[in-house]
Parts: C-alpha cells; structure tokens; sequence
C-alpha cells in the first residue's frame, strides 16, 4: 500500500467516525421520522391518505366547515388568501426567532419543553375533535331516540376527553421515555397526520398556497444565510 493510500485510509474512517457521532448527538425527543430512504414515500402516502380521510368525512359528510383564515377568501378572494399567508408567514418565522433566542439562552434541552407542549396541545384537542367527528358519524346512523340522544352527549362530552386525555399523556410518556425508533415514528406519523387532516378544513386554498410559497421562502433564506 502506497504511503498516500495509508494516509487516506485513516482520513476516510475519522469522517465516518465524525458522521456517526453528528448522527448520534440529534436530541432523541426531535420530531423526526426515520426510514430507509427508498421507503421514503410510504409515510408520506400514509400521512396524506388517512388526513385526506378525515378532512373528507369532517368537510362532507358531518358537515363542519371552519373558515380558519383572517380574512375570509368568499368576502376577499384571492387577495384575502394572500393576506393570510402573509400573516401566518410572519408569525411563524416570529416563533422561529423565539424558539432560537430560548435555545441560546436556555440551551438544546428547551426543545423537549416546547415539542412536550406543542404534542401535548395538539395531540389532546385535535384527537378529542376528530373523536368527535367520529363519534358522531356513528351515532346518526341509528334512529334517533332520546336515550340515543343522552348517550350521544355522555360518550362526546364526558368520556370521550377523558380517554382523549389518558391517550395523550401515554403519547408523550412514550414519545420521551422510549427510545425505540419504531414508537417514535409512529408517534411522529400520527400528529403528522393530525395536523395535516386539521388544515384540510381549517385552511381555504389560497390560505394554504400562499402559506406553503411563503414558509417555502423563509425556509429558502434561513438554510442560505444560516
């Protein structure tokens, strides 16, 4: 072996050494889903089909239609879609300056605080509100009574939270405590899904558009100047 080979050789695997260790030093709380980049799609597939589902059946057929924009895109039309991106693009980049100015201050650990809560928040509302949907899907199949009526209101209003909440606190119990990538991915996968099915209804489509081109350009800059 020519002494260029065996210089080389040690380069090469302190590299592969130091790729690991980068590797290995991501917190294990960050809200990232791991997979083999040749099935890359199938979390994608999954997320866009179970929250297309749920937006269906929310939007069509229980009927609850949520205008989630500023301004109302049947009132401004494409200028009010346009203006809610705007709005939605400032405040999120206001909270990425947030969060980063708290890790400086507080260090990488303030992540755990600010993902256990974000999890928390919409893992507890948007599960108790699709519940919901469900919930009530299933009772208007039956003739309604007034017994049917009461048990409607007792399994939405009374036992449907409490289970939603028991459900969360196990979702982030688990989230933090395990360390099994396969937990942490579905975990990840599930309020993915979540999220994506909620801006389904509550996002009109010039809000969404001008959302994604806006947060697309602020993702654009930040990755540039960072």
């Amino acid at each position: 072996m020519s002494n260029h080979e065996e210089n080389t050789a040690p380069r090469d695997n302190d590299e592969k050494e130091q790729e690991i260790i980068e590797k290995d030093f991501v917190p294990h709380f960050l809200p990232t889903y791991r997979i083999r980049i040749n099935l890359f799609p199938i979390p994608i597939i999954i997320v866009i089909s179970i929250a297309g589902l749920l937006a269906y059946l929310t939007y069509f057929v229980a009927g609850v239609q949520i205008d989630g924009g500023y301004f109302p895109e049947e009132d401004y039309g494409l200028l009010g879609g346009i203006l809610n991106g705007i709005i939605f693009t400032v405040l999120s980049v206001i909270s990425a300056f947030i969060i980063v100015f708290l890790i400086k201050k507080r260090g990488i650990g303030v992540l755990r605080y600010i993902f256990g809560f974000t999890f928390g928040f919409l893992g507890f509302f948007l599960t108790w509100f699709f519940a919901s949907i469900i919930i009530y899907l299933i009772f208007i199949l039956f003739p309604e009574t007034p017994t049917l009526v009461t048990t409607y209101y007792i399994t939405s209003e009374i036992i449907s939270p409490v289970v939603v909440g028991v459900f969360t606190f196990f979702l982030l119990y688990r989230y933090f405590k395990s360390r099994s990538i396969f937990t942490k991915n579905l975990i990840v996968l599930y309020i993915s899904l979540l999220i994506s099915a909620s801006m389904g209804i509550l996002m009109p489509l010039w809000t969404t558009t001008a959302l994604l081109i806006g947060i697309s350009f602020w993702d654009m800059y930040a990755v540039l100047n960072k």
